[in-house]
């Protein structure tokens, strides 16, 4: 485990292999550990790093954060990459997806492609309310002091009854590990946890995009990337198959499979430098 200084705080991460850097951020409840499905095959061509966000074990946490948003990770993840390596490929999960949408907007620069799978950009859609409700139920678990519930019923609620303790053990491990961080953000007020985020704020993403989902996915996931793919041009969309929310480790073969392809794409038509691939 390595550790860089990023925006005024210290950040865990993993990194393995070598050549065009892969940076991969995660989402609610985890950690750099949500992408241990990811490390060994991406490794055999790519660099490969795996971020632990700012409140996310196994960052030290000194109170419970009372600045959780996006744009708070967002300039965090902009300072990991502009103090450790860029351009990368830039990969996002989830919440973690949201942050790097406002990223790319911003940073165009860092990026040689943005892959999103599945962010809860809610301000797309024309009528959501402030919190899903199986983010109320999980806040009135926290609020009894029941924290590995409302942990299995946000990730119930998310990816279906029961998908808690089908999930790989360290992944359960892990994400039980961040409820703390997961208390704080459904504390937040709706407005700052999930600020608006338009459709001319996405049409600002000019890097080629993959938009990725799951086919046993909630339906308002695919409504919030079909009208991304109406607002980002350069975006194209892939489904895994026999996954919900948490592809990634849900079905880690079929989404390496897809990242890689839309990676190699991407370097075919857009070249790197020769001391870029050598990184």
């Amino acid at each position: 485990m390595l550790s860089v200084r990023a925006n005024g705080v210290d950040l865990a991460y993993i990194e393995k292999g070598r050549g065009t850097p892969i940076l991969l951020v995660h989402g609610s409840l985890g950690d750099f550990n949500m992408w241990s499905g990811q490390m060994d095959t991406l490794a055999r061509n790519h660099r490969v790093i795996a971020l632990s966000r700012r409140y996310h074990w196994p960052n030290v946490l000194k109170e419970e954060p009372k600045d959780y948003t996006p744009q708070l990770h967002a300039q965090d993840v902009a300072a990991f990459i502009q103090a450790l390596v860029a351009p990368v490929h830039l990969v996002g999960h989830s919440y973690g997806g949201f942050i790097c949408a406002y990223v790319a907007k911003d940073h165009p620069e860092l990026f040689r492609s943005l892959t999103l799978i599945e962010p809860p950009i809610f301000s797309l859609l024309s009528s959501h309310p402030e919190h899903p409700p199986f983010a109320t139920t999980a806040l009135n678990l926290f609020a009894k002091g029941e924290d590995d519930s409302a942990v299995k019923s946000f990730i119930s609620g998310v990816n279906g009854p029961g998908s808690f303790e089908r999930l790989p053990p360290k992944i359960q491990e892990h994400m039980l590990l961040n409820a703390h961080e997961l208390r704080a953000e459904l504390r937040m007020p709706p407005e700052r946890f999930f600020p608006v985020f338009t459709c001319d704020d996405a049409r600002r993403i000019t890097m080629p995009v993959l938009l990725v989902t799951g086919t046993n996915s909630p339906r308002f996931f695919r409504a919030i990337l079909d009208q991304l793919r109406v607002c980002v041009p350069s975006s194209s969309e892939t489904e895994i198959p026999a996954a919900s929310h948490g592809v990634q480790y849900e079905n880690p073969e079929a989404f390496n499979d897809a990242l890689l392809k839309f990676v190699a794409q991407v370097e075919k038509t857009s070249p790197l430098r020769k001391k870029d691939r050598q990184l």
